[in-house]
């Protein structure tokens, strides 16, 4: 696996687009991908394994909504909190939405941190709220959400 700037990820996925593969194709594969590694690679020992997905409302929310998709087709338990209502998200990102909404996957829209328990009942918590194009210092929800997720038992 290569590791590469934000930079370089963001010319990357430019550059695919503009060859042609479009943004919801690269979003399905790189969900696929990343479920498939994580049910090889890190749940060998968990096989009732439950998974909490924080979602934002970019294209980044969309790949943890493609995770989580897989995740539970795979059987596995998962739950997902969103930042904004399902119109607020990007357009590839609702795509995934509505497809978890037909699967009928717990979906949870977050408006404050008040509403989170203080302790998750979760074995792995998956941080799909900024991609590649956040730029500057998270604040308000995001900023308490991000807080939070720090905060949570290992």
């Amino acid at each position: 696996m290569k590791l590469v700037t934000s930079d370089v990820m963001r010319q990357i996925d430019s550059k695919a687009i503009k060859e042609g593969i479009p943004s919801i194709e690269l979003m399905e594969s790189a969900g696929r991908n990343i479920a498939q590694a994580i049910t090889v690679d890190f749940t060998l020992e968990h096989d009732n394994a439950v998974f909490t997905i924080f979602c934002g409302k970019g294209n980044n929310g969309g790949d943890g909504f493609v995770i989580g998709r897989y995740l539970f087709l795979a059987g596995f338990e998962v739950v997902f909190y969103h930042l904004g209502s399902p119109n607020e998200l990007s357009e590839d990102a609702k795509q995934n939405y509505d497809l978890i909404a037909e699967l009928e996957i717990p979906t949870n829209k977050i408006n404050s941190i008040a509403e989170l328990p203080e302790i998750l009942e979760s074995d792995f918590i998956i941080d799909a709220i900024f991609g590649t194009g956040f730029k500057g210092t998270p604040k308000g929800i995001s900023s308490d959400l991000i807080d939070y997720i720090n905060e949570q038992p290992q």
